[in-house]
């Protein structure tokens, strides 16, 4: 053994001792000079992709199967689990979304969507409807894996009840307690439906209390071959009915076959018949054209500033244009005219409330009140219009608020209100037929009918039937004559006449400086009567030009899109309020000045006028 571990040693360094002369040898001291060698340029090589193509995998097969297989018949108001299962390639597929839904009038899924669990079944709870129907449940995994399915579902009422009645309600109001009634008929005399609304209940008549809607309700006790008519009441607290439902056919209890049948109360339409005072609010003042506005400016200015008013149209009349012609004269004329304006003015304190007053033209204008009143003589039909021809309006009077020394709070509602007949003043007074209907039972859609209105006539019996005499404070100073009577021969010359007044004129420009040069008090005289027609005259044709030709002048209407809520405040069933006086209804109104409509804003109301 060490033998050969020797002989193993000396040959692994007599090879060693080799490798290391050879390399010795090789270094040895002969000297190479250095080659210099070109770059050899070779061009790249394209070799072509291996590819290696792996063997498909086959697809795996999913499948979505009912828990429980074959139709599903449930009771009234009865709840169910219903299961699916999703499995892939045959194993139960966890953790997948299922959605749930339903076909037919069934009754209602407590949740839609499931997840599967360990394993693959997904539940959901279905609660039956209270009324006979047949439909089915569809389940679907969301991902789109399966293809759906569906499984038929019955519901039927409970095999003990002899007649089930479901009852429902599609209406809008707050119903009080619904009264359901069986009541027994001759079914060769069955009564129209709503005929038992009103009717009184027969003694035999089986009767059902019903808190809330919808509700099902069952008649066990009935004997077998009886006929009946199904009625639902619901009454307000003064026992008028407001919603009611009747079941249209005959039913006939029969052993052994129960029956189960549904009807939904609706509401009751209530009375719209009869006649309503309405209240009109036209701004009259806010949209008008500029010769609107510059007639009342020109009205309002005279009645503060008559005396350059008055000197202006000294000198436009006939018989005394000569005397303006020589300046001095018109001087002298236009002195004392003023001079003795001013002193009456002074000693009248009545005419500095017209400076007031001005403040209350301009909120009679804008918030200018129109009565009428408006009668249905029949009730609408079943799509909600009012017969043509059964329907008219008419003005019936004006109403203003004059607040100046009227001796309340002005910011009263009712402070300083008068009312006034129509007549006289431009409006037209006999009745006018419209169309209307009614939209949801509690609004009324009015359409487009026109009035005879004359603004230039309203605007001038304005100022001569309401301003002048409450500036004044006497109820005989109605019209632009008296009140420049009144202007030109101080407070109470009317009370002996208007040739007192101009006498009265007379003597007071007598006391003027100009009276021991110049016949002062016969030319003050002769300018007073001449003046005073004049001068109204003048004021009138202000107004006349304001009036349009012909019998239109007012049209009015609620607009397209807003109908005027209707009130039954008593709870009668009647309507009360046509809007109300807090909420009044929207006015669709355009008025004719001249030759043209302008829109004005305004509003409307009215409550029904009691017997």
């Amino acid at each position: 053994m060490s033998h050969l571990r020797t002989a193993s040693i000396w040959t692994s360094l007599i090879v060693a001792l080799a490798l290391y002369l050879g390399a010795c040898a090789g270094g040895s001291s002969v000297t190479t000079e250095p080659t210099t060698t070109e770059p050899t340029t070779t061009e790249p090589t394209t070799t072509e992709p291996t590819t290696t193509t792996k063997p498909n995998d086959p697809a795996p097969t999913y499948a979505l199967t009912f828990v429980e297989s074959g139709e599903l018949t449930l009771l009234y108001g009865s709840e169910t689990p219903i299961g699916v299962k999703l499995t892939r390639d045959g194993v139960a597929f966890p953790n997948q979304t299922i959605r749930f839904d339903i076909q037919g009038e069934i009754g209602m899924l407590i949740v839609s969507e499931a997840t599967t669990d360990a394993s693959g079944v997904a539940w959901v709870t279905l609660r039956a409807g209270t009324a006979k129907r047949t439909g089915s449940v569809r389940a679907v995994d969301v991902v789109g894996l399966s293809q759906p399915v569906q499984r038929s579902v019955n519901v039927i009422p409970h095999p003990s009840a002899k007649l089930e009645v479901v009852v429902g309600y599609k209406g809008t109001r707050t119903l009080p307690t619904v009264t359901l009634s069986a009541r027994v008929v001759d079914p060769s005399q069955a009564p129209d439906c709503e005929s038992l609304f009103d009717a009184p209940l027969p003694q035999e008549a089986m009767l059902r209390t019903l808190d809330t809607l919808p509700q099902t309700t069952s008649f066990d006790d009935v004997t077998n071959g009886t006929s009946l008519m199904i009625v639902a009441i619901a009454r307000n607290q003064n026992d008028r009915i407001v919603a009611a439902g009747c079941f249209p056919q005959v039913v006939t209890i029969e052993e052994g076959q129960p029956q189960s049948i549904e009807l939904d109360l609706r509401d009751l339409a209530p009375l719209y018949s009869g006649t309503y005072e309405m209240v009109y609010e036209l701004d009259l003042i806010s949209t008008l054209p500029p010769s609107a506005k510059g007639t009342i400016e020109t009205v309002i200015n005279t009645i503060q500033n008559p005396g350059d008013q008055m000197t202006t149209w000294l000198c436009e009349i006939d018989g005394l244009s000569s005397l303006c012609s020589n300046a001095i004269i018109k001087s002298v004329v236009s002195s004392v005219l003023t001079s003795v304006i001013q002193s009456l003015i002074k000693e009248n304190p009545q005419l500095s409330s017209v400076y007031f007053g001005a403040n209350d033209i301009t909120k009679i204008l804008k918030k200018f009140n129109l009565l009428s009143v408006v009668s249905f003589d029949e009730e609408p039909d079943d799509q909600g219009r009012f017969p043509s021809g059964k329907n008219r309006q008419r003005f019936s009077g004006l109403r203003f608020q004059w607040t100046y020394q009227a001796g309340c709070d002005p910011t009263n509602a009712s402070c300083g209100v008068s009312e006034y007949p129509i007549s006289g003043w431009g409006i037209q007074t006999t009745a006018v037929d419209f169309d209307a209907s009614v939209r949801d039972l509690d609004a009324i859609d009015i359409e487009p009918h026109t009035f005879k209105f004359s603004y230039g006539q309203l605007l001038a019996g304005l100022i001569e039937r309401v301003v002048l005499p409450r500036v004044m404070g006497d109820p005989k100073i109605n019209s632009f004559q008296n009140f420049f009577y009144e202007l030109l021969g101080g407070q109470g010359c009317l009370a002996v006449g208007s040739a007192n007044c101009c006498t009265q004129f007379g003597l007071k420009a007598a006391q003027s400086e100009w009276a021991d040069y110049l016949p002062v008090q016969s030319m003050a005289e002769l300018a007073c009567e001449l003046l005073v027609p004049y001068g109204a005259d003048q004021l009138r044709a202000q107004f006349e030009k304001l009036d349009p030709e012909g019998l239109d002048g007012l049209i009015i209407s609620t607009p397209a899109k807003s109908s005027c809520a209707l009130h039954d405040t008593r709870e009668l069933m009647e309507i009360d309020w046509i809007g109300t006086q807090s909420e009044p209804c929207t006015l669709d109104a355009r008025i004719k000045i001249g030759d043209q409509y302008y829109p004005i804003d305004g509003t409307f109301y009215g409550s029904r006028r009691l017997k």
